[in-house]
C-alpha cells in the first residue's frame, strides 16, 4: 500500500509505501481482510502524526491510498545459507540462501556482503529476515473504515498528552515517512552491527541463518 496525504500548506504530499504479508481472514463473510487490518494501522498512525502538530492549523485536501492485494501467501523461509569459508578482509563475498516457499519447493537467492576491513581469523555473519505478521481477523472496520473515520474526526482536540508534539513541516514529513518499513534481509558480523543486504520485491523472506568465515591474514 502507498498512502499520500495532500495538504493545502505544502505542494508535495506526505506519504509512505509498505508491503503487508500475513495470515488471517480472507475477507469472506464480511470479515475484514488481514491486509486491510495491517494497512489501517499504518493509516491511523499517519493521521495520528497530524494530530500531534502544534505549530499551526493544517488542512487536508485529499487522501489517496493505493492498495494492490493478492490472495495467497508470498512468503518463503530460510532453510540454509552457503558461502566460501575462507575470505579476505574488505572483500565482497557472494552468499547463497536456500528458501522454502510457502506450500512450495525450494528456491535460491543470492546477495553480496563485504567482509570487515580489519577482520582477522574466525568471524560469524548473522542473517535475519522480518517476522511474518500474525493473523488477527477480528477487525470489522478495515482500511476503508479507518480512512472514513479518520477524515471525519475533528482535529480540535489536540494531540494526546503522552505523544511528542510536532513543531515543523519537516518533522511532520519525517514522522509520516518513517512509517515505511524495510522488510528485506539484514546481515551483520559480530561486533559490527547490521545493515540491509537484500530485498525481494515479490517475496517476503523470513527466518534466519548464520555463516562462519575464516579471514585470511
Amino acid at each position: 500500500m502507498c498512502l499520500k496525504i495532500y495538504l493545502r500548506e505544502i505542494p508535495a504530499p506526505l506519504g509512505f509505501c509498505n508491503r503487508y504479508v500475513g495470515t488471517g481472514a480472507p475477507g469472506d463473510a464480511g470479515i475484514a481482510p488481514e491486509l486491510a487490518n495491517l494497512a489501517s494501522t499504518d493509516v491511523t498512525n499517519a493521521f495520528a502524526a497530524l494530530e500531534r502538530v502544534d505549530f499551526g492549523a493544517l488542512h487536508v485536501k485529499r487522501v489517496v491510498a493505493d492498495l494492490d492485494a493478492q490472495r495467497g501467501l508470498a512468503e518463503g523461509s530460510i532453510v540454509g545459507a552457503r558461502a566460501p569459508m575462507r575470505v579476505r578482509a574488505g572483500r565482497l563475498v557472494k552468499v547463497r540462501l536456500q528458501v522454502r516457499m510457502y506450500r512450495g519447493g525450494l528456491r535460491s537467492f543470492g546477495f553480496r556482503v563485504r567482509i570487515p576491513g580489519r577482520a582477522s581469523g574466525p568471524i560469524t555473519l548473522a542473517i535475519r529476515g522480518p517476522e511474518l505478521a500474525p493473523g488477527t481477523g477480528s477487525s470489522t472496520q478495515g482500511l476503508a473504515g479507518a480512512l472514513t473515520s479518520l477524515l471525519s474526526f475533528s482535529n480540535t482536540s489536540g494531540p494526546p498528552p503522552s505523544l511528542t508534539e510536532i513543531s515543523s513541516l519537516a518533522e511532520l514529513r519525517h514522522a509520516v515517512a518513517a512509517l515505511a518499513n524495510y522488510d528485506g534481509l539484514y546481515a551483520g558480523f559480530d561486533g559490527h552491527g547490521k545493515r540491509p543486504v537484500y530485498r525481494n520485491r515479490s517475496l517476503l523472506i523470513t527466518g534466519q541463518a548464520r555463516l562462519s568465515f575464516v579471514v585470511a591474514g
